[in-house]
């Protein structure tokens, strides 16, 4: 056996040797990549879309981050891996690694550029590990869990019956290709697709392509890793290897062990060197052997909260594309694994998180290490669950993002926080007093003159951030005002119109009812019938219409959406209420010129208690106007795009009664439309009388925080639904903003937002936008577009450093830009090319394909190996 091994490792040695001279050979230029068939991204395929992948399976719907996978929609095979992204090549492609026997097939062709070396390599290795490197008998269980207020996966499981992985880290002999075309594509290898969601969710916020293979008990055959092409240079298909609790399973007697050989790993890890592609281990009870560090236990109860932090030193130097800031963060409901470092090469084994200490470990223990092994292969490792619910989940993910991609992704990221605020220039009547409260002038200052501080603030920490308020006008709370006013001023009495009334509201159906189109009674009065009787001398009359009109404080701080005319209540309007009401409120923009005003959108629409989206009739009218679009309420999943949540969702004539018209995604907050009152205690008293909450304000706010924070780390771009009476400033209690020592007389908008503004500066350093109604609507439609492009970003690789990216889709083409983001910049300029630079954020590259794909020169080549 020993002289076989000796013969089988000097054969191998001179395959690797001939392979990296055919790699260099075949390659004439290292800033030009070589052409390859475009693969798909992993998008959700719409059901409207004719884009279908065949060969994949559907990503599981999410309807909220709190959503879990049924059981009925987990995979899994015992002979070939389901896709379950959309990526259709990767199953059919997928190609057996393993070895029938201890013997050696090697093609009987001669060896050219045009044989997968590959795969011959990995037979020798094969025969090599199974010879050199046995497998362990022991691994760790699985701790992934889901949503702990939900989940049906148990505690944490205790320690392994051996401190040691079943899988060895050694790599193969392999070495760093010269050249070559490395695919921007995550391979994903979960146990579940409910754990791979874990990782899917991340990926998808950023726009990032990945493969999901689901890999069960009985093991799968591994998908191949490189391909050679026509010209004779070689792919590498993935840029990024995420794994999930190595793959481990209870084999009985045999213990807990990894579903993948031996063999198979050590095709990856020689597939890492061979491409300088990183590994990413999630939820890992780590042994020395493979992680250079051992588990002390696990933790903790749930009274016994232990924080995570990313070790500053490491994140400026591995990762500071990221841009987070070194802080702790809770571990509520993830279990983790506290751990110290035992390999004495600390330039090979480097922490970068730490737990802190808790009433079960009084120091800080080690939470995650990155391992970078003799040959130049690294790999990162979690020693915690994710959670798709968890915040800190959420923050953690960034890391291993950007480790990973070195900052260069398919894809963007941007951090959106939109208040849209409903019943602007109405009356709203209290909850709790039944007291009718209309927000006033000095509200609106005290807001203006806030945001300007919160723009202010902002630039310190997140540079480039710009926020605003969004008010959702209704032009007949203006005419109501000024006729009350006209009323009391002898000289104007009797000459200013009646405002709009009408003697019922429509507003007596079921929450999603469906309107059969064409039916209906009108409700509006039929003695006005022209918008054109209420003169500008009389909405005059109305100081706080003025104000927002005509000030510039308004025009900084303030950006402006329809709600209607007068409020009516869609579902069962007719055609002819709905016309008016979306008509005459445009028509009120432009009476009082706020139409000429930047930042108004008039292509949009709040609907009143987002009312009508079933109503073909009112849908029609107001793309008969023009708007195109309004926003839903995410607490209503048929108002929701159930494929992606980063999709908006467009109307069909079966679900809605007209096709077409597009619903953008809103999230709902527990401060309530009709509470102003002088203390806090009518949004706490609503909020405990609605559901099973207890607590104060300050329990409110927390809980506020961990779910807005959750969807700001996610990339979510939903907007926030709040009204016009939590504007009120007239109050008498001070409120304290949760972790900050900041104490003020804050309204309901202004407590709320300071909440996620402070723990989003504790955080990250990205900047934080807002996004005016149309521009929000836009960015999700062009998202849905984009995705079913399926853009493919390829990196062209020389010596270890990225030096071009070319994106291409199947025919070259996509009606909106494709998003890159690229350290550094592009030498390439043109009308096809945008520079997107926000802040610190790195610069995102827009590109316009026509027909042909586009290669860009990086400024500065990337380097991607070692560390």
């Amino acid at each position: 056996m020993a002289n076989l091994l000796d013969v089988l490792l000097s054969i191998y040695s001179q395959l690797l040797a001939l392979q990296s001279q055919i790699q260099t050979a075949t390659v004439k230029s290292s800033t030009t990549t070589a052409k390859v068939p475009s693969t798909t991204s992993a998008k959700i395929t719409s059901s409207t879309s004719k884009l279908v992948s065949t060969s994949a399976t559907a990503k599981a719907s999410v309807s909220s981050v709190r959503s879990t996978v049924p059981a009925s929609s987990v995979r899994s095979t015992t002979t070939t891996a389901k896709v379950t992204s959309t990526n259709s090549k990767a199953a059919s492609s997928a190609a057996s690694s393993k070895a029938a026997s201890s013997s050696i097939a090697i093609p009987s062709a001669q060896i050219s550029s045009v044989v997968n070396i590959d795969s011959v390599l990995s037979s020798i290795a094969s025969v090599i590990s199974t010879s050199v490197l046995p497998v362990a008998s022991t691994a760790l269980p699985s701790v992934e869990i889901q949503n702990p207020l939900s989940s049906s996966v148990g505690p944490g499981p205790s320690a392994p019956s051996a401190d040691t992985s079943s899988l060895s880290s050694t790599s193969t002999a392999a070495t760093p290709s010269a050249t070559y075309t490395l695919l921007n594509n995550v391979l994903i290898l979960a146990p579940d697709q409910s754990t791979a969601a874990l990782t899917e969710q991340p990926l998808d916020g950023y726009g990032m392509a990945w493969d999901t293979f689901i890999v069960p008990k009985e093991g799968i055959e591994l998908p191949a890793l490189t391909s050679n092409n026509s010209d004779g240079s070689i792919t590498c298909k993935y840029n990024i290897i995420a794994m999930h609790s190595q793959l481990s399973y209870d084999y009985g007697d045999l213990g807990w062990r990894s579903a993948l050989t031996q063999e198979q790993m050590n095709q990856i890890y020689a597939y890492q060197v061979s491409c300088n592609v990183r590994m990413v281990h999630f939820n890992i009870w780590p042994g020395n052997y493979a992680f250079g560090a051992d588990a002390i236990g696990g933790c903790c109860d749930a009274a016994d909260v232990q924080d995570v932090t990313v070790i500053k030193e490491v994140a400026d130097a591995r990762f500071p594309s990221a841009g987070l800031n070194s802080v702790p963060l809770p571990l509520n409901g993830l279990y983790h694994v506290p751990s110290k470092i035992t390999d004495t090469n600390l330039t090979q084994t480097t922490a970068f998180l730490e737990f802190g200490p808790n009433l079960q470990y009084a120091k800080t223990t080690v939470g995650g290490v990155i391992n970078t092994f003799p040959d130049g292969r690294s790999q990162m490792a979690f020693f915690c669950s994710f959670g798709t619910w968890s915040p800190t989940s959420a923050y953690l993910n960034h890391i291993w993002i950007h480790w990973a991609t070195h900052g260069l992704y398919d894809g963007y990221r941007r951090a959106l926080l939109s208040t849209q605020i409903d019943d602007v220039l109405l009356g709203t009547e209290a909850w709790d007093t039944g007291i009718t409260y209309r927000t006033t002038v000095t509200d609106m200052i005290v807001h203006a003159d806030w945001v300007n501080d919160v723009n202010t603030r902002l630039a310190k920490t997140n540079p480039g951030s710009h926020y605003m308020v969004e008010l959702g006008l209704n032009g007949n709370g203006n005419v109501l005002q000024s006729y009350d006013q006209q009323l009391l001023k002898t000289s104007l009495k009797g000459t200013c119109q009646d405002p709009i009334w009408y003697a019922k509201d429509p507003d007596t159906t079921p929450l999603e009812f469906q309107k059969v189109l064409g039916t209906g009674t009108d409700s509006w009065p039929t003695d006005i019938t022209e918008f054109s009787l209420y003169t500008l001398t009389c909405l005059k009359l109305d100081p706080l219409s003025v104000w927002l009109w005509s000030t510039v404080p308004a025009r900084t701080a303030y950006y402006f959406v329809s709600h209607t005319f007068t409020h009516l209540s869609l579902n069962n309007a007719t055609y002819n209420d709905t016309y008016r009401e979306i008509n005459w409120n445009l028509r009120y923009f432009k009476a009082t010129g706020l139409d000429v005003n930047t930042q108004i959108s008039q292509g949009g629409l709040i609907p009143p208690a987002i009312t009508g989206m079933h109503n073909g009739d009112a849908l029609r009218a107001m793309m008969d106007n023009g708007v195109w679009n309004a926003v839903g309420d995410n607490t209503r999943p048929p108002l929701r795009n159930q494929e992606s949540v980063y999709w908006p969702l467009f109307t069909t004539v079966a679900n809605n009664g007209y096709d077409g018209f597009q619903i953008t995604p809103r999230f709902a907050t527990r401060i309530y439309f009709n509470c102003f009152s002088d203390t806090s205690d009518c949004t706490v008293a609503e909020w405990v009388a609605t559901s099973t909450a207890k607590g104060d304000i300050n329990d409110l706010l927390s809980v506020e925080q961990e779910t807005t924070i959750n969807s700001l780390l996610n990339l979510m771009h939903d907007p926030y639904m709040f009204h016009q009476a939590n504007m009120r400033t007239n109050i008498t209690n001070l409120v304290n903003i949760p972790g900050t020592s900041v104490t003020s007389k804050f309204s309901l908008l202004q407590m709320w937002t300071e909440t996620q503004i402070a723990e989003f500066q504790r955080l990250v350093t990205w900047p934080l936008l807002t996004y005016k109604h149309d521009d929000i609507a836009t960015a999700f439609k062009n998202r849905y577009q984009r995705d079913l492009c399926y853009a493919q970003v390829s990196q062209g690789v020389s010596q270890g450093k990225v030096v071009s990216i070319t994106v291409s889709t199947p025919n070259n083409t996509c009606p909106v830009e494709i998003a890159v983001t690229v350290p550094g910049g592009v030498k390439e300029t043109g009308s096809n090319i945008r520079v997107e630079k926000i802040g610190n954020d790195l610069p995102t590259i827009w590109l316009k394909l026509n027909g042909q794909p586009i290669t860009l020169t990086l400024s500065t080549p990337l380097a991607i190996g070692g560390l």
